[in-house]
């Protein structure tokens, strides 16, 4: 089939689609488990599982029915970011689908920043393990000395949460990777495989993650978010993509609307360690 004002839409939604649940960071946190229909203003019920008991065995006895409590929670679909470029004909004639691609592109990197942005911070507010783990007032003092040990103490606080060990996560700035890479923990590299989705080592259970868009106040006092993708949810659609016709210019419009919303489900499991760079030690 020809590319067309028809089909361009439908391919750019999709690459850019592509794009971001390839390499969206604080997305790798969330589960998708209950996406229902993404659009705006839509709530997504989300049911609460609570714990099951389980209970001794006797023969010929009549076993203790447990009724389940339907605490659900509700999703809603209320962030809309949209991206609306106006590419000239004069300016495309040499490589149209070239210059497309490329905004295409560019719409995705802004959108990833835009979304990885939201989707920390709800995590940074949702979560509940914060005891001996810092604040806006004390924060914790990292550098390559004590880095390893402030994840194993972030590691403990889950584990007497018993947040499952299984896909635990704990997303850092780019700082934070240094001091980890001084410490030995984590490896200089250049794979640009595991970079691109943000994973940089393995350590005390964890994924480690990098994310320039941890949370922070005015540089400092970042929030460190660690837990399971138990913990919160998401979901995320590319609603509209349009190619038309600019009304008054020789020039085509690109223009697309994402839609998408997220809650922290868990937030018993989601510990939240308040830190900031400390100088490394002399040496002497």
């Amino acid at each position: 089939m020809p590319l067309s004002a028809h089909t361009i839409p439908t391919i750019v939604g999709q690459a850019i689609l592509e794009s971001l649940r390839e390499n969206l960071v604080y997305a790798r946190a969330f589960n998708e488990d209950y996406l229902g229909d993404v659009v705006p203003g839509n709530a997504v019920k989300i049911p609460s599982i609570g714990a099951v008991t389980v209970k001794d065995y006797m023969t010929y006895t009549d076993m203790d029915e447990e009724e389940v409590d339907d605490a659900s929670q509700t999703m809603t679909i209320d962030q809309q970011k949209y991206f609306n470029v106006v590419i000239d004909d004069i300016d495309a004639a040499m490589a149209k689908p070239a210059i497309m691609a490329a905004y295409a592109r560019e719409a995705a990197f802004q959108l990833q920043a835009t979304i990885d942005d939201y989707l920390g911070g709800v995590l940074a507010a949702g979560g509940a393990i914060t005891d001996d783990l810092g604040d806006e007032t004390t924060p914790l003092d990292i550098n390559s000395v004590n880095v390893g040990e402030t994840l194993r103490l972030i590691a403990r606080k889950l584990d007497d949460a018993k947040t499952p060990r299984s896909g635990r996560f704990v997303i850092v700035p780019p700082w934070f990777v240094e001091d980890l890479v001084t410490a030995n923990i984590a490896d200089s590299t250049d794979n640009a495989g595991e970079l691109a989705e943000g994973l940089v080592a393995r350590y005390a259970g964890f994924d480690v993650l990098m994310s320039h868009q941890t949370p922070n106040t005015s540089g400092d006092k970042w929030k460190i978010v660690a837990g399971s993708k138990i913990s919160a949810t998401w979901a995320l659609a590319i609603n509209k993509t349009e190619m038309l016709r600019h009304p008054k210019q020789f020039a085509d419009i690109m223009r697309g609307l994402a839609v998408y919303g997220a809650r922290v489900t868990r937030a018993a499991t989601i510990a939240v360690a308040t830190c900031d760079e400390a100088t490394e030690p002399s040496g002497d």
